[in-house]
């Protein structure tokens, strides 16, 4: 093995990529990409990813690294992506949450456990009214 091989981790790199063309490493700083893969410093492989953005998520993404909260674009996006996901999950524990309510009132109307809603209204006006006028008597 050449010593510029075992700098780079080279050889262990190329052992990976089985047949495919490399880039020359030599005298490269940080991570190092070719088409489809990103070699990183710790020598791990990972595919790249294109992405398009719109203008104003570039700008967006520089404004988040030039305010120094983020080292580099790709952090910004990786957060972005974490918050996605914890948005999901949130959105997924609220549409349960709505669907055993939505359960929970169709067993009730299977029972027989329904309300007549006018009537319902009216007594929940009628209550209202109640407490507002107790309100300004004591207040």
């Amino acid at each position: 093995m050449r010593e510029d091989e075992e700098d780079w981790g080279v050889g262990r790199i190329a052992g990976r990529l089985q047949g495919l063309s490399m880039i020359p490493l030599r005298g490269l700083q940080g991570p190092r990409s070719c088409p489809s893969l990103t070699i990183m410093d710790n020598g791990a492989i990972r595919e790249s990813m294109n992405v398009n953005l719109t203008p104003e998520l570039e700008k967006l993404i520089q404004d988040k690294v030039a305010s120094g909260l983020y080292n580099n674009q790709s952090e910004v996006v990786r957060e972005a992506l974490r918050l996605l996901v914890d948005q999901d999950r949130l959105r997924e524990a609220h549409l349960a949450e709505l669907r055993g309510a939505l359960a929970e009132g169709l067993a009730q109307a299977d029972r027989g456990e329904l309300h007549d809603g006018p009537l319902t209204i009216s007594e929940l006006k009628q209550s209202l009214k109640k407490r507002r006028s107790s309100k300004k008597k004591t207040g």
